[in-house]
């Protein structure tokens, strides 16, 4: 009897799941014009009038995109295949009537990738792609949507495929056959979180610190492989941990879509392009340029996917309301995006310093580059822009937060470390509120300044009211002061020159090629290829380390030796570097002056975190 009760509950609990679960299918397989068709089984309902969604924006995307725009013959039909009236407004909203007979919705995706209206264009790692027979780029706000009351009902998606195609992402996947794959989120929230790519299977893992971190890759050419990027990543995850004293998740995917550069130009220079990536809780999906040079891939991997996965820690795991509760329909911003992209950009930078995977000097010239970027937005509130983010002034003022944010976050790592005598960091306030509220409590957007003040000292209340919440720029002599760099608005430096050219990677040969050169000592002409400076051998990886120490910010006048190919000969060149001066704006340098206790100390604390 009791066996026969048990039995009972669960035919009528599997009998609501199926009643009040959205029930997909995509066609992977029948694409026209860079179209697929999404069919809809939705749930069942009582209401006369139904508001079908797509999203107005998403998490983790500061920006208006109206994935409406991309939907087409959106059509509803009753259990006798009539069809309902419907209604579109405002890009995003589908009304149907006469809802109670509603049997089954049909419609057309097209592909965001591949518009032509530069207007409110959609960043591909937040679109979708479709290429028939080669890729599918599937951010599932993209392709699904929900019904306005019913954002929370499970969903059921089933995928037609070709059959030598492998979705990558972390969504539970079921394959029915060869073409099928079943797909299952428990909610629209859920759903959204997570893309999906198929094509051809390139993939590799790895187990760090017992997180299982999955690799995908599709490269448009075939130059980029998923085992090269499992060799970059593996320093980084062992940094990552280090840093984040553990990782936060057991499973992780980057999914990446490496793009061709001579098919990327035309659209970049069509104004429809923008490199980087998406940030999910157990994902993060990337748009890169395909290259053979691998200094230059794996300098991209380890500062973009540091960046994507520290997203972990804020937003993912540290976030307001606004954010939990996040309205596709009509989206509220935080005040905060100077920590969401801001701190987490600068963690980005140190965490490679910290793991050995870049120098003191390298991570210098990149935050000097940033307060130099910083200059070119002018005073704004960091504030201000975060809450009216997706205003067209706000936008201009986005890209922002990856340079004045991370200057910010490191002055205020400095600013916490001094006053509270190098007990707390930055680092260490921010695994203090995570613990206060982690991914399932979102803070409210007024508190967090109130709890980052209490976690360290009162006067940090002035730094946040001056330059986060206001417009004034900071100390910045004073404050790297303290870590034992110097800091000048203007500096005039004696350097040694040697003329004017640069070097470009030819990614046709593989080799260093010497570009716009005009005077110089040396004789070189553009085209020279370059072997050897000093008689060492010069790599796309050390170039730029060596290019830097002996003709940009060389201080010396000892005579080098370039060695050259010139027509498939090889010679040496030589030369003596004239002296000269150099002004450099913004310039920061290790200082001169011997350092103090109190500085080798504090220099620790921030760069090594010791």
């Amino acid at each position: 009897m009791k066996s026969k009760l048990i039995l009972t509950f669960y035919l009528v609990a599997n009998f609501a799941f199926a009643q009040n679960t959205y029930q997909y299918k995509l066609d992977l397989v029948n694409v026209v014009k860079d179209q697929v068709k999404v069919a809809l089984v939705p749930p069942k309902t009582d209401k006369d009038e139904l508001l079908f969604i797509m999203p107005k924006a998403v998490q983790g995307s500061y920006a208006v995109k109206d994935y409406g725009r991309f939907i087409t013959k959106f059509t509803a039909y009753d259990n006798a295949g009539k069809k309902l009236k419907t209604k579109q407004k405002e890009f995003n909203k589908f009304y149907i009537y006469s809802a109670q007979s509603l049997a089954r919705i049909e419609y057309l995706v097209d592909d965001t990738w591949d518009t032509k209206n530069k207007k409110n264009f959609v960043f591909q790692p937040g679109g979708s792609n479709i290429e028939a027979g080669q890729n599918f780029a599937v951010n599932t706000f993209c392709f699904f949507g929900y019904f306005d009351g019913y954002k929370m009902n499970p969903f059921e998606i089933e995928v037609t495929k070709p059959e030598q195609m492998y979705g990558s992402g972390f969504l539970t996947k079921t394959p029915k056959d060869k073409n099928t794959d079943i797909i299952n989120a428990p909610d629209y929230v859920f759903l959204a979180d997570n893309p999906l790519m198929y094509c051809v299977p390139d993939t590799n893992s790895m187990l760090v610190a017992g997180c299982n971190v999955k690799i995908s890759v599709y490269s448009a050419t075939g130059v980029v492989k998923a085992k090269q990027i499992k060799e970059y990543l593996t320093p980084l995850g062992t940094a990552l941990n280090e840093f984040l004293k553990g990782l936060p998740v057991n499973e992780y995917h980057f999914i990446f879509y490496y793009e061709d550069p001579a098919k990327e130009a035309k659209v970049k220079s069509a104004g429809l392009s923008g490199y980087g990536a998406l940030e999910h809780n157990h994902s993060s999906f990337y748009y890169l340029p395909e290259t053979k040079n691998e200094t230059d891939l794996k300098e991209t991997v380890v500062h973009v996917c540091g960046h994507e996965f520290l997203h972990l820690l804020t937003p993912l795991n540290l976030h307001s309301q606004e954010i939990a509760n996040f309205d596709f329909l009509n989206p509220v911003m935080s005040q905060h995006l100077w920590m969401y992209e801001g701190v987490t950009e600068y963690f980005s930078q140190l965490v490679p310093l910290q793991g050995g995977i870049v120098s003191e000097k390298e991570f210098r010239i990149t935050m000097r580059s940033k307060v130099n970027t910083t200059e070119d937005f002018g005073p704004f509130s960091m504030t201000d822009m975060s809450r009216n983010v997706i205003t067209p002034k706000n936008q201009i003022l986005y890209e922002s937060v990856y340079s004045k944010g991370a200057v910010l976050a490191m002055l205020l790592d400095i600013q916490i470390a001094d006053l509270t005598k190098g007990e707390k960091n930055l680092r260490s306030v921010m695994f203090e509120l995570a613990k206060k509220y982690g991914a399932t409590k979102p803070f409210n957007d007024e508190q967090l300044f109130n709890d980052i003040v209490q976690f360290t000292h009162p006067e940090i209340r002035n730094f946040i009211d001056a330059y986060i919440i206001g417009t004034s720029t900071p100390d910045m002599e004073t404050l790297f002061g303290k870590i034992g760099w110097e800091f000048a608005v203007k500096k005039v430096k004696d350097v040694y020159l040697s003329g004017y050219f640069g070097v470009d990677f030819d990614e046709k040969t593989s080799s260093l090629v010497f570009s716009g050169v005009s005077d110089n000592i040396f004789g070189l002409q553009n085209g020279d290829v370059l072997l050897t400076i000093n008689w060492s051998d010069i790599t796309a990886e050390n170039v730029s380390e060596k290019f830097s120490d002996y003709f940009k910010f060389n201080e010396s006048d000892k005579e080098i030796a370039i060695g050259i190919k010139r027509n498939g000969v090889t010679k040496t060149l030589k030369g003596r570097p004239q002296k000269g001066t150099m002004t450099m704006h913004n310039y920061i340098g290790a200082s001169t002056e011997k350092l103090s206790d109190a500085q080798i100390a504090m220099r620790k604390f921030i760069l090594h975190q010791e």
